[in-house]
């Protein structure tokens, strides 16, 4: 028989290799469907077909084809990036890297994740050191390039050249060098749009450094997710470091992932507070009782925010609710097509969830999601639209996230 501590050791040898083996497991994926149903599963693989997944340990996978795919995602925890910047795009991407130069119309970017990648100048947004706060005020509709400096002054013009260590600005037609060592954000001019991605598979992949891509296409290479860039190109990025894959114009196209045409709030009194997509206004996840949900959009009066709409979706799906259970709140909540009013309700107050709105889109070219001020003057106003979704087809099936606790308006 063995000796007391001989036995300890060996059991606390075995405890140890199973806390190791669970804290190496990969979390499981979220699958999300057209019925906007969820479910945990395992990734086995994705190719043309579409996402083949495990529901059950032993069981063989099955296949989710594109014209069913929402979402996959699961939670990672977030790496640090390596590189000094982030550059933001028009339609919601961004990569962590540094800019290596400037040629014609394109930036070449190192990205820290899929590695060099020529970016069209028009659809770049801003590039923002890492980690660091910036005062440049993120207008929809700027006539020039800003770079602003560390030290908080701003150089302001058109940036004409990015090569080595400094950016180029012509101020007056005359360039100014600035050392990109001193330079806090660059917000570029608003000469571009976002692409569309309407009539084109688009699938927008999130890296657990933050960085997010879209790809016509995607597949799995052994432990590698490779992106088939629309440009031709490919790069492989480690699947372990995937952290979601949304099909941003399959069955289902959440309006937080898609660029809005107008995005306005005017503040009765205080300072502007521009809305967040797939966050509460003050920036944290959105809640509604015991369910947190990945796609919303957090607003205070008055906001009004305008999407095109094309010719794909049938249907527009949404709740919402006042965020938390703040007792003076009191919103207007207005949902227009081409300007007219289609769904209306008037003092939403905290505790009360709409049930599911669905709106017929017809031949409407725009929708315009708009929350008004009520009776107590904006104190307390902070609403959430939970889910807000163009939908194929009539979006019947898809579930409410909680039964509704007051009637309101059908649309």
């Amino acid at each position: 028989m063995k000796p007391l501590p001989a036995i300890l050791a060996i059991l606390a040898i075995f405890v140890s290799s199973i806390f190791v083996d669970a804290q190496q497991q990969p979390p499981k994926w979220t699958l999300t469907t057209a019925d906007f149903q969820t479910k945990q599963v395992d990734l086995a693989s994705i190719d043309d077909a579409g996402v083949h997944v495990v529901d059950q340990s032993g069981t063989p996978p099955r296949l989710v084809k594109w014209d069913e795919l929402v979402l996959l995602d699961r939670a990672l925890e977030t790496k640090s990036a390596s590189g000094k910047f982030v550059i933001s795009l028009l339609g919601g991407e961004q990569l962590h890297g540094e800019p290596v130069k400037l040629t014609g119309e394109a930036l070449t970017w190192k990205s820290s994740s899929v590695g060099d990648i020529d970016l069209p100048l028009k659809q770049i947004s801003k590039i923002t050191r890492a980690g660091a706060a910036t005062s440049l005020n993120d207008e929809p509709k700027r006539t020039e390039d800003v770079v602003q400096l560390a030290n908080g002054d701003s150089v302001r013009g058109i940036v004409s050249d990015i090569a080595g260590d400094q950016i180029t600005v012509q101020v007056s037609g005359t360039p100014t060098p600035v050392p990109l060592g001193s330079v806090a954000a660059v917000l570029f001019a608003s000469t571009g749009a976002a692409r569309p991605v309407a009539g084109e598979r688009a699938l927008r992949v999130k890296i657990s450094d933050d960085s997010v891509i879209t790809a016509p296409a995607v597949a799995t290479e052994a432990d590698q997710l490779v992106l088939k860039l629309k440009s031709g190109g490919t790069r492989k990025v480690p699947l372990s470091a995937v952290a979601g894959i949304e099909q941003l114009n399959g069955p289902v196209s959440w309006l937080s992932s898609r660029q809005p045409s107008e995005n306005v709030q005017t503040p009765f009194l205080e300072t502007t507070r521009p809305a967040k997509m797939d966050r509460t206004i003050a920036g944290k996840p959105i809640r509604f009782g015991d369910r947190t949900v990945a796609r919303g959009i957090g607003v205070v009066p008055y906001s009004k925010i305008t999407w095109p709409v094309s010719g794909d979706y049938q249907t527009f799906r949404t709740q919402y609710a006042i965020d938390g259970t703040a007792p003076y709140a009191d919103v207007t909540v207005r949902i227009r097509l081409d300007g007219n009013v289609v769904h209306e309700k008037q003092h939403v107050t905290a505790g009360e969830l709409s049930p599911v709105i669905l709106v017929p889109l017809k031949s409407a070219k725009t929708i315009t999601l708009e929350v008004d001020f009520g009776d107590n003057y904006g104190v307390q106003d902070k609403l959430d639209w939970i889910e807000p979704a163009l939908v194929k087809g009539s979006g019947v099936a898809a579930a409410p996230i909680a039964p509704a606790t007051a009637p309101t308006t059908a649309p």
